[in-house]
This record gives structure tokens, C-alpha cells and sequence, in this order.
């Protein structure tokens, strides 16, 4: 695998930076692991 571009890199940690950030201020949504799980098996048997 190539190393990514510098452009590349740098927007993603700043998309990286305004999720944690968003997270830390209560603004995202979060899912549990038994969540997530059981919807992969319903829409991937």
C-alpha cells in the first residue's frame, strides 16, 4: 500500500479531529456492539 498523499492525509485528520471533537460534545450518535452485530447478521445471513 502506498502512503497517502499529504492532501489526503491532512483532510482526514481534520475530519478525524471534528468527529472526536463532536463525540466529546454529545453530538454524534453511538451504536453497541450488540447493535451493530445483530443488524450485519439480519442483512448478511
Amino acid at each position: 500500500m502506498e502512503p497517502a498523499e499529504p492532501e489526503v492525509e491532512e483532510a482526514w485528520n481534520r475530519e478525524i479531529k471534528r468527529r472526536v471533537e463532536a463525540h466529546m460534545r454529545g453530538e454524534s450518535d453511538t451504536f453497541s456492539l450488540e447493535d451493530v452485530l445483530a443488524e450485519a447478521r439480519r442483512i448478511a445471513p
